[in-house]
């Protein structure tokens, strides 16, 4: 019988193993939902225990790559909360008219829901083409999949009911296009769009983002990558700049102090300026 179960100690000879082969670091994460996701893997790919797991990572580039792509978290559904891109629009992109270019960072895209309803909304309010966006991924798979901008029909369901929740008389037929089994955006990335291939705790960037789009990630860390998360990104946002986490995200006692929450409960904050 395939071993489906693995053991806290297993997960950590994982997760060891890929970073010293590959760098990309998931050491951190919660353990419930990497447990998942790696037992997922063993299954797919028939591995009976977790060395085997192990031994097949060593010097695998494409399976490496792999891996790590089946590890992320990908989006649910497009404009997931349509309460906080109302609150959006209203309260911080109305005040951006007169400011070009308007710098945008999304870092871990996995899978590109976040980001292309975030350039739909900037469409919206006619700021699309004031867009200067850098996309984080972890690897090059990511990338070309972010870029396909292809979404699964069994996202469009709750996606139609998300834009019938917001403050738009568009509907799903006017955001996207419907082939087969799948859905595309009609918007695509603006073609001067920066994809950068790294971990997110490795970002180098300074104060140089007026916006970050960082929803429903810091729910996959615990409580010492969070800190450290937070940290790199309130490092990237400029002063009195914008950052969008998740409804059920906190930026932690710290951040609270640094960070102003603009619209209650929608988890958008600004950068104070001391």
């Amino acid at each position: 019988m395939i071993k489906t179960c693995i053991s806290i100690s297993d997960l950590r000879q994982i997760t060891n193993s890929l970073y010293a082969e590959t760098g990309y670091d998931f050491r951190d994460y919660a353990l419930g939902a990497l447990k998942y996701r790696i037992e997922r893997v063993l299954r797919s790919y028939n591995f009976e225990t977790s060395l085997e797991l192990i031994s097949f990572l060593s010097g695998n580039k494409t399976f490496q790559d792999n891996f790590v792509s089946d590890l992320q978290i990908s989006g649910t559904e497009l404009f997931r909360d349509p309460e906080m891109w109302s609150a959006l629009k209203k309260s911080v992109l109305s005040k951006f008219a007169k400011r070009k270019p308007i710098r945008v960072f999304v870092p871990c895209t996995v899978t590109g829901e976040e980001l292309y309803t975030f350039i739909n909304i900037m469409n919206d309010v006619d700021l699309y083409d004031d867009l200067e966006l850098v996309v984080g991924v972890l690897t090059n798979r990511n990338e070309l999949q972010v870029k396909q901008a292809v979404f699964s029909m069994r996202k469009a369901e709750q996606t139609k009911k998300n834009i019938e929740l917001l403050d738009t008389e568009k509907t799903f037929d006017d955001y996207f296009a419907i082939r087969q089994d799948t859905f595309t955006s009609k918007i695509k990335l603006p073609p001067d769009t920066r994809f950068i291939v790294q971990s997110l705790l490795k970002t180098d960037f300074s104060n140089m983002f007026d916006i970050v789009v960082f929803r429903n990630k810091l729910l996959n860390f615990n409580d010492k990558m969070h800190r450290e998360a937070m940290q790199i990104l309130y490092e990237c946002l400029n002063k009195g700049g914008h950052l969008l986490l998740g409804i059920g995200e906190q930026p932690g006692e710290l951040y609270k102090r640094r960070l102003k929450e603009i619209v209650k409960g929608e988890r958008i904050f600004i950068k104070k300026s001391y």
